[in-house]
């Protein structure tokens, strides 16, 4: 998903998992099944943008209306303007990120990258489930 590569740019996300690096290709996250999709959701609602409001997600349409497209994502190092400034690190159930940029978006990019990928993935979990169950049944003769 484009947005869980934003946000892993956004914070210092280390992982020497190859299945990170994997899903931060987004092109490919509709090829992505069975417990690798899972995870990709647990991921993907772990990192959702509402726990990053205010802290390095910002919405502001008219900001990027006047930069031209979406997302901006800003280095902190970077002049950032005052409304986006960001917390060194955020906590996310249990673990530390360190906000390494800024990132702004509107609201129909969140749509857009966000949650219309994610109801994707919560579709292809419940096809996946649905085919498993019909493979497991049998008939008793």
């Amino acid at each position: 998903m484009f947005y869980f590569k934003c946000i892993t740019d956004v914070l210092q996300f280390t992982n020497d998992n190859p299945f990170i690096d994997r899903l931060k290709i987004y092109q490919a996250y509709i090829d992505v099944w069975g417990s690798m999709l899972i995870a990709l959701r647990q991921m993907v609602v772990m990192l959702a943008p509402d726990k990053f409001f205010g802290k390095c997600v910002f919405i502001d349409d008219e900001f990027c209306a006047t930069r031209g497209a979406c997302p901006i994502i800003l280095t902190k190092t970077t002049a950032i303007p005052s409304q986006f400034a960001a917390l060194d690190g955020v906590q996310v159930d249990g673990n530390v990120y360190v906000v390494q940029k800024v990132m702004i978006v509107t609201l129909g990019w969140l749509v857009e990258f966000y949650i219309a990928p994610l109801h994707i993935v919560e579709k292809l979990i419940k096809i996946e489930h649905q085919q498993r169950q019909k493979s497991c049944a049998c008939t008793i003769l």
